[in-house]
């Protein structure tokens, strides 16, 4: 290898190593700048911390009510619309599946209750009037039982009386038949 090469390499690598320790320097004076800076803020922070920020709360209080009240004045300026519309939603326009739910729903189980509550009601009556008019045949009926009982005990009542008084009669002496008291013809005197 040539010296002269050498030399030129060399030269080159330790102006190169100059410049590289000028830059380290620069960079070791710029880090201990930012340090610097970092514990006046961290020291600034602390005592920031430590001391109480007065904080005027009157004035962000005044300042919100004032922009508050803008702010109510400014949609009271507005114009509004009120337009009123009265009519009977069978085909929502939005959300119909549940308006369906909601209103259809509802309507068929309301009906089916009143169905079946009618139902009963009617179903309730006719049993009424059937067991009423039942107890009334039956009452009726046995009445007649009563009464063909009583009109039967006294047929035969009757009966038996005039099969006694048949039997009396035929047994009786003459003069009973003609209508004597019985007492006078056992008082006669003896003939």
């Amino acid at each position: 290898m040539d010296k002269d090469i050498m030399e030129t390499v060399l030269t080159e690598m330790l102006e190169e190593q100059k410049q590289s320790n000028l830059l380290n320097g620069e960079n070791t004076q710029a880090i201990m700048e930012l340090i610097k800076r970092v514990s006046a803020i961290e020291k600034k922070q602390d005592q920031q911390l430590l001391s109480p920020v007065s904080i005027d709360s009157k004035q962000i209080e005044r300042t919100v009510s004032e922009n508050t009240d803008k702010i109510i004045k400014i949609i009271a300026e507005q114009p509004k619309e009120f337009v009123q519309h009265k009519r009977i939603l069978l085909f929502p326009e939005h959300g119909a599946a549940e308006y369906y739910k909601l209103v259809y729903g509802r309507l068929f189980k309301w009906i089916a209750i009143f169905s079946i509550a009618c139902f009963l009601c009617d179903f309730g009556k006719n049993y009424i009037a059937a067991y009423q008019e039942k107890s009334w045949y039956r009452d009726g009926y046995e009445q007649l039982l009563k009464e063909k009982q009583e009109n039967t005990h006294e047929t035969k009542q009757k009966a038996r009386i005039k099969t006694e008084l048949k039997n009396t009669m035929r047994n009786r002496p003459q003069d009973t038949i003609q209508n004597k008291p019985p007492d006078t013809i056992q008082n006669r005197p003896a003939e």
